[in-house]
């Protein structure tokens, strides 16, 4: 008898125990639920490169909603196209008419935290063509998320070359000199879990404080130079031909605006700090709505800077 009631005592212990966990987890799911995103989506955007050096791509023919990563953002549609960036199908042979240009770079460049139609890549070639009376521009999405320099410029190798682009703009930070990141395997569980649990506030919140710690050790700055040395090893391997074609856009005087200005590059650094002026998301350094106009009015004034060296203006009948 003795013994029966001790077994008893003991499995209302446990069950006990279990019922508070489980209510510790529901007030911790529904705490975090206020400033996490509900879900990280670009786990789901992403695949593995077969491009030595890229490490991994968008994936190709994906549709996802997306609220940013360790700080809950507007959720906005991301939709990739077949050729693998975020843009409208387009043909990949370029027609004869067109102007084509490639914006290239990180997170910023991709988009993150704006729907389509809000990033500075779309706008730019809305006032393009709104301010050209032969409205032939094109501008092309090459932003990869977590992409540093050297992974940028392997993906113009890869995908962009041969859609014969009439200028290449890169878009750089200081965040793109930090030592490359494959963050289609920084959790390797992660596609084999199940959706509920992907879809938890506690699961992306040890999520994304796992990769904040990887990209803490990836920031050291004793990897600056060997990234800017792939990256210009990279960059000289390109046709010259590519190479007129490519301009640097930073959006601060630093580090790296710095070593591509002495290595010969054309550079041209922003005028407006997005960060002392209420153009990026709180808690968030990306550009908000606000910044993507900005940047896109100081990308227009450098790419007319593009077609005046080039003696261009002419040709395209600009107001």
């Amino acid at each position: 008898m003795w013994n029966f009631y001790k077994n008893q005592h003991g499995n209302f212990k446990l069950r006990m125990m279990v019922v508070v966990y489980i209510i510790f987890l529901l007030f911790l799911e529904l705490g975090l639920r206020r400033s996490v995103p509900y879900k990280n989506s670009l786990p789901d955007i992403i695949q593995a490169s077969d491009v030595s050096g890229m490490e991994y791509e968008l994936k190709p023919n994906t549709t996802s909603i997306f609220e940013g990563c360790g700080f809950r953002l507007k959720p906005t549609q991301v939709v990739i196209n077949s050729y693998g960036i975020r843009n409208d199908e387009f043909n990949l042979r370029k027609q004869a008419n067109k102007f084509r240009i490639l914006a290239v770079g990180d997170s910023v460049v991709f988009g993150w935290g704006v729907e389509k139609k809000e990033s500075f890549v779309y706008l730019l070639e809305q006032m393009l063509n709104n301010r050209s009376s032969l409205h032939r521009f094109e501008v092309l999405n090459f932003g990869v998320p977590g992409y540093n320099l050297t992974q940028e410029v392997e993906l113009v190798g890869a995908k962009g070359i041969i859609l014969e682009p009439d200028l290449i703009i890169f878009y750089i930070t200081d965040n793109d000199l930090r030592e490359a990141i494959d963050y289609n395997n920084i959790n390797p569980i992660h596609r084999y879990l199940p959706t509920i649990i992907k879809s938890t506030a506690i699961y992306n919140f040890l999520y994304t404080r796992l990769i904040r710690i990887v990209e803490l050790f990836a920031r050291d700055k004793s990897h600056s130079e060997g990234v800017f040395s792939q990256a210009k090893e990279k960059l000289l391997s390109l046709p010259q031909s590519i190479r007129d074609r490519i301009i640097f856009f930073a959006e601060n005087e630093g580090i790296l605006s710095g070593m591509i200005r002495e290595n010969g590059f054309f550079i041209t650094v922003a005028e407006i700090n997005l960060y002392k002026n209420d153009l990026v998301f709180k808690n968030d350094w990306h550009p908000n709505q606000d910044g993507h106009r900005a940047i896109t009015c100081e990308l227009y004034d450098t790419v007319m800077h593009f077609f005046e060296e080039n003696k261009l203006e002419n040709a395209y009948n600009f107001y």
